[in-house]
């Protein structure tokens, strides 16, 4: 919870406010004062120009810090943010298939956009069933490339395409940088590089007899 302005329903006791009679009081250098009278707890604050806050109210006796409210808030608010953002930097998972239809595509890939956008990370997963695990490997890419490159989002691969109990997977998350391309599959020459793009558009069936043919 956000810690709101002293005497809110959110925010810590300090000074005055402080309705205990005796606390543990944990100096500005970080120093355990041990428990001490509330008047001798405001004093040393007074002393040293900062406030007494109340920091665990529900500890026997309640535990009080001699710190600059103001500072308090900004390290309370940092520890905040660092918590949600740890959160919500969770693995959200998209899987394809290998015929995934081009409308189902558009629609993972505007999931995989809120996704980053929200901070999270991505498994990017292609499930391979039966014979489609034994497909070349660079036609496999390719249908993981079919999703990549409709994410508009900047992102990097934290974690490059390998192999899994269900197929093909790879990690993406979000980058304040240019956004780094879809790996590309490794080709010779130019005419191998047709020929593969030709192959990405066909189906699995396909791929396997015109591989037959070739040879």
């Amino acid at each position: 919870m956000k810690p709101g302005r002293p005497g809110s329903a959110d925010s810590p006791r300090i000074n005055n406010q402080i309705r205990a009679t005796s606390l543990r009081v944990i100096d500005d250098q970080g120093s355990n004062l041990g428990v001490i009278e509330l008047e001798q707890a405001l004093a040393l604050a007074r002393e040293r120009g900062l406030d007494l806050i109340e920091i665990a109210p529900t500890a026997n006796p309640p535990v009080a810090k001699i710190m600059d409210y103001g500072k308090f808030l900004y390290v309370e608010e940092k520890k905040r943010k660092k918590g949600t953002k740890t959160a919500r930097s969770e693995i959200k998972e998209v899987r394809i298939g290998i015929n995934t239809s081009p409308h189902d595509l558009e629609l993972k890939a505007k999931r995989a956009i809120a996704f980053l956008e929200e901070g999270h990370r991505i498994k990017v997963e292609l499930m391979l069933r039966g014979r489609a695990k034994y497909l070349d490997e660079q036609f496999i890419r390719g249908r993981v490339e079919r999703l990549l490159t409709q994410i508009s989002t900047p992102f990097i691969i934290s974690e490059e395409l390998r192999k899994g109990p269900r197929g093909r997977h790879l990690v993406i998350e979000r980058s304040s940088a240019k956004k780094k391309a879809a790996p590309r599959p490794t080709t010779n020459n130019h005419a191998h590089a047709g020929e593969n793009k030709q192959i990405v558009s066909e189906t699995p069936e396909a791929h396997r007899t015109q591989e037959g043919t070739a040879a």
